[in-house]
């Protein structure tokens, strides 16, 4: 009798410790299912906040560039930038000001459609650059100061190596060059007249991300992934409706 209610006293307490056991597994399931799905809602929250601004971000990235290749300064420019007036200087160097002012963009490039960074541009003496580059905020009462004797100062086989900054590192721009080259047989091959763009809706194609010539944080940190950058890029065409 004795065993058997010791047998009974056992088989209670090996009750009791699964009901225990099953109520605790239950309670901290719950418990996890809750923080997961406050973990997923959050992460959720996050991922959309960075998307958001990311389309902010090329939304005015794009909104900016078609901009300015649709004005008629720019339709109109020629090879070495000397028919822009300095009016039509001042509107491109606002466009910049404004859009650099919302989006870390370094520069706003502006090229001939046959841009070849490869070739001897027989006009300087070196390989082939922009026709313009914007690069740094510019209030309307400042004029900026012509890079043009440091250019002479410099080789065409120095070229691919980069104009040293203040800090004296290169600020190596062939990789961007030649990206740009790429972007712009894409555009010439696929969007060659104005006529096969739909009103407003002038495309814009982006590239792989590339070491750039902004040295702002690398100069300190050494590392190639602080100067590495996207280019984007939108076609501008001549008065003819031929791209430019």
């Amino acid at each position: 009798m004795f065993a058997k209610r010791l047998w009974l006293a056992y088989a209670s307490v090996a009750i009791l410790g699964c009901g225990a056991g099953t109520a605790a597994l239950g309670y901290w399931q719950t418990q996890y299912k809750t923080a997961s799905a406050d973990y997923v809602s959050l992460s959720s929250g996050q991922t959309q906040m960075l998307v958001d601004k990311v389309e902010t971000a090329f939304s005015a990235i794009y909104q900016n560039i078609r901009t300015l290749s649709l004005l008629p300064s720019v339709r109109t420019i020629d090879r070495q930038g000397t028919t822009l007036t300095e009016e039509a200087k001042t509107t491109i160097q606002q466009i910049y000001n404004n859009l650099a002012t919302d989006v870390a963009v370094s520069e706003v490039y502006i090229l001939p459609v046959d841009f070849d960074p490869e070739k001897i541009d027989p006009a300087t003496g070196r390989h082939e650059r922009p026709i313009l580059a914007f690069d740094q905020l510019i209030a309307p009462n400042q004029s900026r100061e012509s890079d043009s004797s440091t250019q002479q100062q410099l080789t065409a086989d120095q070229d691919f190596v980069g104009e040293p900054d203040e800090a004296g590192f290169p600020q190596v721009e062939i990789d961007e060059y030649r990206l740009l080259k790429e972007q712009l047989e894409w555009l010439s091959a696929n969007y060659p007249t104005i006529d096969k763009i739909d009103g407003m809706k002038v495309p814009m194609i982006g590239g792989r991300e590339v070491v750039t010539c902004d040295n702002s944080e690398y100069d300190a940190t050494k590392n190639d992934a602080d100067r590495r950058g996207l280019i984007q890029l939108v076609p501008f065409y001549g008065i003819d409706g031929k791209i430019k």
